[in-house]
């Protein structure tokens, strides 16, 4: 058997329920180590170039943004997880998720925007 046949049965198709979890446990750790890897030579670079007030402006930004992500995500994308598979009509659920994310986020960013208003009048 030619290698790359071996190759494209061994990643490209499913045989048995061990070949799934040690291929999905692979494509895990290998997108964490590329992302690790990417994230250790980028930073020092970043440094170097944005200069250390820069360099803290931009991780703080950073840090500001997750953050924002994570307050108006409110744990519903679990939810989503959880329920879809049990769902009888998966589409209006999916569809439902997206109007309240979108409603969730422009509650979030109308307060954002306040307490920043507030904020810099004083």
């Amino acid at each position: 058997m030619p290698l790359l046949s071996r190759i494209q049965q061994l990643f490209f198709s499913n045989n048995s329920l061990k070949q799934v979890i040690a291929k999905n446990t692979l494509w895990g750790f290998l997108s964490h180590g590329v992302s690790k890897g990417l994230k250790f030579l980028l930073i020092p670079v970043m440094a170097r170039l944005l200069g250390a007030d820069q360099f803290g402006a931009f991780f703080y930004t950073t840090s500001l943004v997750l953050i924002w992500f994570q307050l108006t995500n409110w744990g519903l994308n679990t939810l989503l997880i959880r329920n879809y598979p049990r769902s009888s009509s998966p589409q209006q659920l999916v569809n439902t998720f997206f109007t309240i994310n979108l409603g969730l986020w422009v509650f979030s960013a109308i307060v954002a925007s306040s307490v920043y208003l507030f904020l810099n009048d004083t």
